[in-house]
């Protein structure tokens, strides 16, 4: 009941994140919107339906604010007690599983994606605080606050599983935070550079799937990629060949040998899977360029929605050089 009783509390606290918005503002419309009607009314044969428009507005960033940062860490604390075994331990559990040792529980792709998970949360919250704040700094201190205790609510869950509570995951929580508020906060770098997931169900996660949400801890099918974007010397003035804007260049990291997929698939073979961690170099198709170009309109609502997703996801079409290291 204890251990329930503190991952709840996590739940709260980062629910109420967002309440000190409230706090600063005055009235039913918040921020630099209600400061703005103070300051210039608005003209008198006009003044209702403002007011109206921009009251209606302001509750529908409100409600907004407070869904997602409610629903978030309901949904991450859900999947953790279905899925990673939360509050199957009675006591608190410490641990100390290393950094990229070969000898390590997941030869640091464990890592990696603490910092790929926390990367990409850190740039939704940007961009869903970046309506409900209206374009505000506070966005960042939002975003940041809310996926690091998102990553410490995960911790927690983790010491009363089998796995443990690990300072480790929490550096590379923070790494990948501050990686996603700096692209967010300089979007000409984000032309450039980003993270993306790139996903092929493993050959032993097709053979073992009991459990098809666990995708993501098929490690064996999965890498994380550094991706230069040739597209952004186009954002910085540098008349580029048009094709150019499709081309990234990869650098990724995965390994093999790791998931209990893995060692399932090879005792159905009388034998142990052979691990290895695999440094990738290559070269791919920007997707977020090609989606661009199949919408008329560039700026509507589906075009960028569709790009969000290859934005974060990264379709297994080009060539990769894998260095086993």
């Amino acid at each position: 009941m204890k251990k329930a009783c503190i991952l709840i509390l996590l739940c709260i606290v980062i629910a109420a994140i967002p309440a000190f918005d409230t706090a600063l503002s005055s009235g039913p419309i918040t921020g630099a919107v209600y400061a703005a009607e103070k300051e210039y009314p608005p003209a008198p044969e006009a003044k209702t339906v403002k007011k109206n428009d921009t009251r209606d507005e302001g509750y529908k960033r409100e409600v907004v604010r407070y869904v997602y940062s409610a629903a978030f860490p309901l949904l991450v604390m859900a999947y953790g007690f279905s899925s990673w075994g939360w509050a199957r331990r009675d006591y608190w559990m410490w641990s100390n599983e290393g950094w990229f040792g070969h000898t390590t529980r997941y030869g640091g792709y464990d890592k990696i994606g603490h910092l790929f998970s926390h990367y990409t949360a850190m740039r939704l919250s940007c961009a869903v605080y970046n309506y409900t704040e209206q374009g505000s700094d506070m966005r960042f201190l939002y975003g940041s606050l809310l996926t690091l205790l998102m990553g410490l609510s995960i911790e927690v869950g983790d010491a009363y599983s089998g796995y443990g509570f690990s300072y480790h995951d929490l550096v590379f929580d923070s790494i990948g935070i501050l990686l996603g508020g700096l692209l967010e906060a300089f979007p000409k770098v984000d032309a450039f550079v980003s993270l993306s997931w790139e996903y092929w169900p493993s050959e032993a996660f097709r053979k073992h799937l009991k459990r098809p949400w666990l995708l993501i801890d098929d490690y064996g099918g999965s890498k994380i990629l550094l991706n230069i974007k040739l597209a952004g010397f186009r954002e910085v003035g540098v008349n580029i060949p048009n094709f150019f804007r499709y081309i990234m260049i990869d650098i990724g990291y995965g390994v093999k040998g790791y998931t209990s997929f893995e060692r399932e698939a090879a005792l159905d073979k009388f034998n142990l899977p052979v691990r290895s961690q695999n440094l990738y170099i290559g070269i791919s198709i920007n997707f977020v360029e090609v989606i661009r170009d199949l919408f008329k309109d560039q700026d509507s609502l589906g075009c960028r929605a569709t790009q969000q997703v290859f934005k974060y996801y990264h379709i297994p079409a080009g060539y990769k050089h894998r260095i086993n290291m």
